[in-house]
This record gives structure tokens, C-alpha cells and sequence, in this order.
């Protein structure tokens, strides 16, 4: 079979399918926040309210620290399922017949491009959960992510996606 696809074409396509993938987590992140919130909200605890004193503080602090528990899982669990998706992504595009510099390139960089995708584009959903501050009351609303800061960490994340994605395509194309 001859390579009909250009491998910034078959890069892309890595992209997006992890790109899907962190709308998918960055909706299911949203929805766990907001069933939190509600079921929060049920017993009782919210993060706003106009009531004042020392029980108002207290029940915005134990709303906001179970918050953000919430949202570092949800968090987390998008960091875990990178190299699980680089893995598939990478035997997938192995199936390919192609040189093995360029199954290496497409499987490792769109690994690698595709998880940073997948996580910005998850927590960027993910935030859209967390409520504002109401006018007036003090910063306890729910969890805050500072995204510019963590990019760092977040890209280098992304290197074992990559790699497990080279890996895997490596070892496929072995079969």
C-alpha cells in the first residue's frame, strides 16, 4: 500500500481524535463537578449564600475543599488516560504501511501535540463548572486552576504520551 496521506495529515488526525477525546473528559469533568455541587448543595453546603457569620465561612470552605478534590481527580484521571490513548492511537497508526521513521513521527509527535491538546482543552471545559464569586463574598467558590503556570508540567506530561505512543506503534508494526 502506498502512503496516501501526508504525515501532517495523519499527525493532525492523531490530534483531533485526542482533542475529541479531551472535550470527552472535559464534559464528564464538568458533569462530576456539577453532581458535586448539587449533591453539596442538598445537604445543605453551598459556596454562596447571603447568611453571614462563622457557619456561612465554614460551609464555603468545606465546598470549596471538596471541590477541588473533585477537580484534581478529574484532573488526574485526564493525565492517566494520555499514554493509555497514546498507546491505541500509536498501534492504530502503525496499521499504516509506511517507513518506520514515519509511523515513529506520526505516532510519537501526535502523541505528544495530542495529550497537550487533550489536557488544555479538558480543564478548559472542566472550569466552565466552576462557579463565580459572588459580589461581596469572599474567593470560596470551588476550585482554581491556574493554566499558564502548569503548562510547563503539562508538556512535560506529554513526553511518556509520546513516548508510548512510538513505543506501541514500534512494537505493532513488529506483529
Amino acid at each position: 500500500m502506498v502512503e496516501t496521506r501526508s504525515i501532517g495529515i495523519q499527525i493532525g488526525i492523531v490530534v483531533a481524535i485526542f482533542a475529541a477525546l479531551g472535550i470527552g473528559l472535559g464534559v464528564t469533568g464538568y458533569l462530576t463537578l456539577s453532581m458535586a455541587r448539587g449533591i453539596l448543595a442538598s445537604q445543605g453546603l453551598s459556596a454562596g449564600g447571603t447568611a453571614g457569620g462563622i457557619a456561612q465561612l465554614i460551609s464555603q470552605s468545606i465546598v470549596r475543599n471538596l471541590l477541588n478534590i473533585v477537580f484534581v481527580l478529574s484532573v488526574t484521571l485526564s493525565f492517566f488516560l494520555g499514554p493509555l490513548a497514546g498507546a491505541v492511537l500509536g498501534v492504530t497508526s502503525s496499521l499504516r504501511e509506511q517507513s518506520e521513521g514515519a509511523r515513529a513521527i506520526v505516532s510519537g509527535i501526535g502523541s505528544f501535540v495530542g495529550f497537550f491538546v487533550m489536557i488544555v482543552i479538558a480543564i478548559l471545559v472542566m472550569s466552565l463548572a466552576i462557579p463565580a464569586p459572588q459580589p461581596g463574598q469572599p474567593s470560596v467558590s470551588g476550585p482554581s486552576f491556574d493554566l499558564q503556570s502548569n503548562l510547563g508540567y503539562i508538556l512535560a506530561a506529554g513526553i511518556p504520551t509520546g513516548f508510548v505512543g512510538l513505543v506501541a506503534s514500534y512494537f505493532a508494526a513488529k506483529f
